[in-house]
């Protein structure tokens, strides 16, 4: 084992051993491991399961979050058709930090880097959130009317060969008009994504007194 370095001067720690590189990258994978299962993760439509094609999968998902809450003349297929669909290939961004809320989107194959700005200049972006398969990202700004908190991206690395991240996406304008349009509709979609902040919270406090 490499002997430990010598304290250096002004400093009050020094560089031991959990300094070396690779336990750095070690903890973290750790760390990415643990923001990666926050919220209730759904299994990837690529992963043997009952759920069969990409539309049941993305109807699985949208009856998870919204299911309990649409009024009884909604069907998830209704549900499904005010979402796009959209295919983004590793490297992209698809907000920036501080830029307004123009839409929110949810992973139904492959990653989302969600990366928190750096206040030191020459410092880089920490990664805040890793957003997955049945993960909705962005719409806390979108029903704030809130800027993006964080810039989101596809990892140009992706584990197990993910490649491009496909997901559905919601414009903010369509969301808005719903307000008018179908009041009950959009009622229940905000009570969905308020459940699931509930969740992600309990999880975060779970996390943080183990």
């Amino acid at each position: 084992m490499q002997a430990l370095p010598r304290p250096v001067p002004g400093r009050s720690v020094s560089h031991g051993l959990f300094y070396q590189a690779h336990y750095q990258r070690a903890l973290q994978r750790c760390e990415d491991g643990v923001l990666s299962r926050i919220g209730l993760r759904m299994p990837s439509k690529s992963q043997s399961t009952s759920l069969g094609s990409e539309d049941a999968f993305m109807r699985e998902v949208l009856k998870r979050y919204f299911g309990d809450f649409l009024p009884e003349n909604t069907s998830l297929e209704t549900t499904l058709s005010i979402f796009s669909k959209q295919t983004v290939e590793p490297g992209s961004v698809l907000w920036r930090a501080g830029e307004p809320c123009s839409y929110c989107v949810c992973v139904t194959e492959g990653t989302l880097h969600a990366m928190q700005p750096s206040r030191t200049a020459g410092k880089a972006d920490r990664l805040a959130c890793i957003a997955g398969p049945g993960d909705f990202i962005g719409f806390l700004a979108m029903l704030n009317h809130f800027p993006y908190e964080h810039t989101v991206l596809v990892p140009e690395e992706a584990e197990d060969d993910e490649g491009a991240c496909q997901m559905l996406v919601l414009q903010k304008n369509k969301y808005q008009a719903l307000l008018l349009s179908d009041p009950p509709f959009a009622q229940a979609l905000l009570r969905g994504f308020l459940r699931q902040i509930s969740y992600e919270c309990r999880e975060l406090s779970r996390l943080a007194n183990e």
